[in-house]
């Protein structure tokens, strides 16, 4: 959603509004293993939802870019 915000109080309602829907998600388990053959495995765990896929799609780059080898992750 779009808006034209003319005053800063009405910005500062919407990153409250914004701060309480994401407290107000499940929480989401973040965890990575390295297996025996080398695989790099992310599992992810909980609601992935708009609210939480940027902290998904960080913790996936991270592991990514520190492992030399193949990267899966676990949705189920």
């Amino acid at each position: 959603m779009l808006r034209c915000v003319t005053g800063g109080r009405a910005a500062e309602e919407e990153v409250v509004v914004a701060r309480d829907e994401l407290e107000q998600t499940a929480p989401m388990k973040l965890e990575h293993r390295i297996c025996p053959t080398g695989e790099a495995v992310v599992d992810l765990g909980g609601d992935l939802d708009i609210l939480s896929a940027n902290v998904a799609v960080n913790y996936v780059t991270d592991v990514i870019d520190r492992h030399r080898g193949p990267v899966t992750v676990n949705l189920t």
